[in-house]
């Protein structure tokens, strides 16, 4: 299902439709090869997929009250396959924006003024985005920040087993290092010392 898109444009250059038209007319003069992916001529079909599922998301949406669950626009992206882990959260920009929230949700059920609404709805989406991406880069940098500490300590193996374990469960404690690593309850309980004493 997730590469559907890709197989439909691959044969779009290669059935007769209307479909096909279009998408030859990406290609430059006379050349003889296929187009694959992006054109002069608008999204390829998996970026109009995604543009679609949002649309149909902030339609949806509108009709949530603003105290809505956030997880429910993220497990929706997942089941459309527009993200593969629900990490968008738009609540807090919908608290932020809140006047303006509730505005354009009346604006549609009395004038029926959709693309305000979207556009809204499509910014929060952006903006949740590049947060979570933010938020996603300060973890890499800190995973990585934690292997150089205990790189440059010397240290075991087993402390950068404890460490990936806490990027996987952020918590952890002394019988659940000795079962992870495999060592004896006082092993585990130096281990962990060791670990808070590299913050």
């Amino acid at each position: 299902a997730e590469m559907r898109s890709y197989y439909q444009m691959g044969n779009d250059n290669i059935h007769a439709g209307i479909k096909s038209m279009y998408v030859r007319h990406g290609l430059v003069g006379g050349f003889g090869g296929l187009l694959s992916g992006r054109s002069n001529a608008g999204l390829t079909d998996p970026g109009q997929n995604t543009a679609h599922t949002l649309t149909q998301l902030a339609v949806l949406v509108c009709g949530f009250p603003p105290t809505f669950d956030d997880n429910v626009v993220s497990l929706m992206l997942c089941e459309q396959k527009a993200m593969s882990q629900p990490l968008l959260y738009l609540r807090p920009l919908f608290n932020l924006h809140s006047a303006a929230y509730i505005d354009h949700m009346f604006s549609v059920s009395k004038s029926g003024d959709w693309n305000v609404w979207v556009q809204f709805f499509l910014r929060a989406v952006q903006e949740a985005s590049e947060s979570a991406l933010r938020k996603a880069h300060a973890i890499q940098d800190l995973h990585r920040d934690y292997m150089e500490r205990i790189r440059s300590a010397r240290s075991s193996a087993l402390l950068a087993k404890l460490v990936e374990s806490l990027f996987a469960v952020p918590a952890i404690t002394v019988p659940v290092a000795a079962q992870e690593a495999g060592i004896s309850y006082n092993a585990a309980k130096s281990q962990v010392q060791r670990l808070v004493d590299l913050r």
